[in-house]
Formats: C-alpha cells, structure tokens, sequence
C-alpha cells in the first residue's frame, strides 16, 4: 500500500471553507471496510459541518451500509438547524417518564462503559434501545436502552450529592 498525501484547498461552492483532502491512490480505499467507511463518515461529517456553519446548520453522519462487492455504500444524513430541538429530543421531554427518567435529562453528559456520551433524545418506536446518546469523543450516535441510562444518571447524581 502507498503513502497517501495530504493537502488544503479552496472548497470550490463554499467560499472561504478551506478544507484538508487526503488523496487515496485509486483501488486503496475499500468501500467494504469498516474503518475507511468509518473514517470516510468522520471526515464527510467535519467537511459538511464547515459549510453548515456558514449557513446555521448541524450534519450527523449515520452509519454507513456497504453491498457485499464493496462497489456501493448508502448512508443517512440528518441537518438540523443550529438551535432547534430535535424530534428525538422533544420526544424525550414528552416521554421520558415512561422510562421513569427525568424529562430535563436531554443535553446531560452521562457516562456508560468508561466513556463520555451526552443524552441527546428518545426513539419511542425502539423498544429495546429507545434512548439516544452521542458519544463525545467521536460524535458517534448510538442508542441505548432506558434502565442502563437511568442508572447511569442516578449513580451521577449519587456522586454529585457525596
């Protein structure tokens, strides 16, 4: 495998958005590995939040799908203007005491198997991992189910009060 080179250039539709292209030689990037798709996603999401700083927008990159000769990949895109609450978290507020959680939990940082996630809203429609959360490091969206999230807020809120 070859090096691959970096390099910054003028976005060509967004002026003033300069952005850092890393050049892969034709054949190297593998449309069916989970790494390159996951860092294709990381940088898709980084480009598209640029722009959507100029504009007032947020860009979530989901989960990327690949067909099984690698030739395609589809993925989900989700823009959400800069200060709206999100259908996820309106219905959090609206639903939180199904799960006996507090409805004023979105936005709160919480920590689940030692890493860092902030609540970001509820998939009433998922029954086994209905509450969504972003994961701070990466931003990674991820879904988790309501009792370990409740008692992830109970032990922060048992450490706040010692």
């Amino acid at each position: 495998m070859s090096k691959t080179k970096t390099k910054k250039i003028d976005h060509p539709n967004l002026p003033g958005v300069v952005v850092t292209v890393e050049e892969i030689p034709v054949g190297e990037l593998v449309l069916n590995s989970k790494p390159d798709l996951k860092r294709m996603g990381m940088e898709m999401t980084e480009i598209l939040n640029k722009y959507g700083k100029t504009v007032g927008v947020e860009f979530s990159v989901g989960n990327m799908r690949y067909d099984s000769d690698g030739s395609r990949v589809s993925t989900k895109i989700e823009v959400t203007k800069v200060g709206a609450e999100s259908k996820e978290a309106a219905d959090f507020r609206l639903l939180a005491h199904r799960y006996d959680l507090d409805p004023d939990a979105v936005g709160k940082d919480i920590v689940l198997g030692g890493e860092a996630f902030t609540i970001t809203g509820m998939r009433p429609r998922s029954r086994k991992y209905p509450i969504c959360v972003k994961r701070k490091s990466d931003g990674q969206l991820m879904k988790y189910g309501a009792a370990i999230v409740r008692l992830a807020l109970e032990r922060q809120k048992a450490e706040v009060t010692r």
